[in-house]
């Protein structure tokens, strides 16, 4: 299906606009009525969207917005970690501050640095699912499923100690932490305790050593 949409889009650059807007709107309408009516409204969305210039942030969408820096140090990672390292990160939420019920569904960690990561974002598991609605709070913004693993990642960032960082590389094969003030409080103590890989911004990548 994705083959049949890009076919339907390659070849729309030199027509009048009226032309490309019709040809993306009949894609969707086809890989729609393939897919079934609930898909239709996003895929036609997309078609529409596929090929816009680039527009300046709203101040609505601005915090739900991923930084240049936070991209940056991902792709840092993505270049400079080996294939099975997992990385820690206190990047949880968007927008990205770590506070309670926040939406978890912050997935760019994982998603630019191209690694497992121990704890990263949790709105769409099946415990999050499960408990839609429970005390008021849509899947999303429920806790984290595994509140002491959640903890103990948590700590690695604010209260870092040798022996914890040491435990997460022994039991867990962490190798990196990628850290972002913009999500929570970072202690200094990381420095000194880990090897600072790359800086952007609020954003820090260290390796344990």
């Amino acid at each position: 299906l994705l083959a049949v949409l890009l076919a339907g889009l390659r070849h729309r650059g030199g027509r009048p606009a009226g032309a490309s807007w019709a040809a993306r709107a009949a894609v969707a309408r086809v890989v729609a009525a393939l897919c079934g009516a609930s898909v239709a409204g996003g895929l036609e969305w997309t078609a529409r969207r596929i090929g816009d210039p680039p527009r300046a942030l709203t101040a609505a969408e601005r915090p739900w917005a991923l930084t240049r820096d936070e991209a940056r140090a991902a792709l840092w990672l993505d270049a400079h970690a080996d294939p099975a390292d997992v990385v820690a990160t206190n990047v949880h939420c968007r927008p990205v501050r770590t506070v309670a019920h926040c939406d978890a569904r912050a997935f760019w960690v994982s998603g630019l640095g191209g690694r497992r990561t121990l704890v990263e974002s949790w709105g769409y598991t099946d415990e999050a699912l499960a408990g839609h609605a429970r005390d008021g709070f849509s899947y999303p913004r429920q806790p984290a499923p595994d509140p002491e693993l959640f903890a103990r990642n948590e700590r690695l960032f604010t209260a870092p100690t040798a022996p914890e960082l040491d435990r997460a590389r022994r039991e867990d094969g962490v190798r990196w932490l990628l850290a972002d003030s913009a999500a929570g409080p970072v202690s200094p103590e990381l420095d000194r305790l880990a090897e600072v890989g790359f800086v952007a911004g609020p954003v820090t990548v260290y390796r344990l050593r």
